[in-house]
């Protein structure tokens, strides 16, 4: 797939794909040409489920 593609279109059609295609330009350096709203997004949403799913211990008292 080439850069010219719609990442925000496929962000809602194919996030598989979308993944794929975003670390493929992230990893040629192509920054500009990735979906970075949605990249951070996804970042926060995983940051998140992470975080409900296996929270920091606290430590006690």
């Amino acid at each position: 797939m080439n850069a010219t593609i719609d990442l925000k279109k496929l962000y809602e059609e194919d996030e598989h794909l979308w993944l794929f295609e975003n670390a493929k330009l992230l990893r040629e350096g192509k920054v500009n040409l990735a979906d970075i709203e949605h990249i951070a997004e996804t970042l926060e949403d995983m940051g998140k489920r992470d975080f409900r799913e296996d929270p920091p211990l606290l430590p006690s008292k």
